[in-house]
């Protein structure tokens, strides 16, 4: 595990991001044509006239035919190397030809995209303005999207003195508006930064952008840093860290030895389920790996304080009326560390902060909702969307590339019929969804869209739009639709249309059901339980005198 120094001038939460930014960067991609491994050329000064043979008419060549003088565009490969390694990350230098430089994408573009930061020279074999570094940079734009955002990093180091040019450069061709920082373009998923050469000599505000290559590595952590630092992002970084590091003794517990039991294993089941045994494997292993080690802590109570202590330190102004700036950081402080639980003394300690904030101890609960995120996140315009964002994380499966969906246990679908619509959930178990030869009837539970957010089961996205929908569990709503297995699927597969992936129905009269979402399976289960306790209801014949009351004694 790496660990920066500690840097007074930065907060203790920016000193964790960096921390967890280091263990998870591995690999690092420069792209200068000017990169050299030593210092340079050595050339013996001659000492007598001799007749030069073959050998000695090339030193004479190289005296009258010098390399060009790298000046403020030369690259310190060697030393940029050796940093990045004394930091634990393997840096790989690719010093291009003139003709590299030509197609430079179908050469180099893979090693590029595998890359968790590239660092890209402006002029590549004097292009002008930096064309061919525009060109990667929007290449990678357009990978990173086709890749559903991938998270990226770039520096530009130039010897270039004119780093203003350049933001500007770049802006202009990833139609970026936003001025943002002076010398950074964010164009979602990339960010990118850029800095100068040591060797080239600026003044004024751009001579704090000049770095050596040798403090290149501080530089891309710090800024790698800045891009995902957070708290729920650290705790990703910091499982995909553990992850990396655990990764081949997670191939030992899966080595091929293994294969003979598997197929015994297949062999004494029905061998087409045998498969599906695996993956939940797998996730059991990597749930182990992210348990021990403890990736939550960079998210627990001591973490939300440092959190809170650095946006309150880098200008964020959390404030209510009649209520001191003091009062309020320190009342704040209290809440997010103790929460407003039946034992909290947040209306002792703080009186002014919480009667404005919280109101009463039977409101506490409902304000914070309304109103928490929206103080925490001021420079957001929809807070309520971010809790929405939060619930169906939480909830909703996500999709991380784009394979049919299946009909299943907490699959939902929007029926359509003539001009109404309504969304159902799917109750039906998985293993009666599998290994269906003929047509099936598979029953749904309706949903209902709330505004309410008490009423509300789970949000949905459908169609970049935010759902709350609430499920009616009476099992006399229950809807069963017919649905038959098409062609050598042997499950209901969603087919793509121009308007959405939809599931067949059987029959003439049958309406058509477009996929909106999947739960995910410990929430469709426990949707499934709630409606067995409605279902397994036990009608009893009691003395009405008798029948225990509600608030009654025990």
């Amino acid at each position: 595990m790496r660990r920066l120094g500690k840097v007074s001038s930065v907060s203790q939460f920016t000193l964790s991001c960096q921390n967890v930014a280091s263990d998870f960067l591995a690999s690092v991609i420069v792209v200068d044509d000017r990169a050299r491994l030593s210092p340079g050329p050595e050339i013996a000064t001659p000492t007598i006239l001799k007749v030069p043979g073959r050998q000695a008419r090339a030193v004479v060549d190289n005296v009258l035919n010098p390399l060009p003088e790298e000046g403020a565009h030369g690259l310190d490969a060697k030393s940029l190397i050796d940093q990045f390694a004394t930091m634990g990350m393997v840096c790989g230098v690719l010093r291009p030809d003139k003709e590299d430089v030509e197609n430079f994408q179908t050469k180099f573009a893979v090693a590029i995209e595998r890359a968790d930061v590239v660092i890209l020279d402006w002029v590549l074999h004097d292009y002008k303005n930096g064309e061919c570094t525009l060109e990667i940079i929007e290449n990678l734009h357009k990978s990173a999207k086709k890749g559903a955002g991938r998270t990226r990093l770039i520096v530009i180091y130039t010897g270039e003195p004119d780093l203003g040019k350049i933001v500007d450069d770049v802006k202009r061709t990833l139609g970026v508006t936003d001025a943002g920082s002076p010398y950074t373009v964010q164009a979602s998923p990339l960010y990118i930064c850029v800095y100068a050469k040591q060797e080239g000599g600026l003044s004024g505000r751009s001579a704090a952008r000049q770095i050596a290559a040798g403090d290149l590595s501080k530089t891309v952590i710090s800024e790698f840093s800045t891009m995902t630092g957070g708290l729920i992002s650290n705790v990703a970084l910091k499982s995909l860290a553990a992850l990396r590091a655990n990764t081949h003794q997670l191939l030992r517990k899966f080595d091929r030895s293994l294969d003979g039991p598997y197929v015994t294993h297949r062999t004494l089941l029905l061998p087409e389920e045998a498969s599906e045994h695996i993956v939940p494997l797998i996730v059991a292993e990597i749930q182990s790996i992210l348990e021990d080690a403890n990736v939550n802590k960079i998210a627990d109570g001591a973490s939300v304080s440092k959190w809170l202590k650095h946006k309150l330190a880098d200008g964020s102004k959390i404030t209510l009326d009649g209520v001191s700036k003091d009062a309020v950081d320190r009342g704040m402080t209290y809440l997010l560390g103790h929460g407003v639980g039946h034992d909290s003394e947040i209306f002792a300690r703080h009186p002014g902060f919480s009667k404005q904030l919280l109101r009463s101890n039977g409101k506490a609960v409902e304000e914070l909702k309304k109103r928490l995120t929206q103080i925490l996140s001021p420079d957001s315009q929809d807070a309520e969307r971010l809790d929405q964002d939060l619930a169906i994380l939480m909830s909703v499966r996500s999709r991380y590339s784009s394979p049919p969906p299946v009909l299943r246990l907490g699959t939902i679908v929007q029926e359509i019929k003539g001009s109404s619509s309504r969304y159902l959930f799917c109750m039906q178990p998985v293993c009666d969804s599998v290994r269906l030869k003929v047509e099936r009837a598979f029953p749904f539970l309706p949903l209902k869209s709330v505004v309410n957010q008490t009423s509300c089961d789970f949000v949905i996205s459908d169609q970049l739009n935010r759902i709350r929908l609430a499920l009616n569990y009476r099992p006399f709503e229950v809807s069963m639709v017919t649905f038959k297995p098409s062609g050598k699927h042997r499950e209901i597969v969603a087919k793509r249309s121009r308007t959405g992936r939809f599931f067949k129905a059987s029959g003439s009269n049958a309406g058509k059901y477009r996929w909106v979402a999947d739960l995910k399976p410990e929430h469709a289960q426990d949707v499934a339980n709630r409606f067995a306790q409605k279902v397994s209801r036990v009608g009893l014949t009691v003395s009405e005198w008798a029948r225990p009351r509600e608030g009654g004694s025990d």
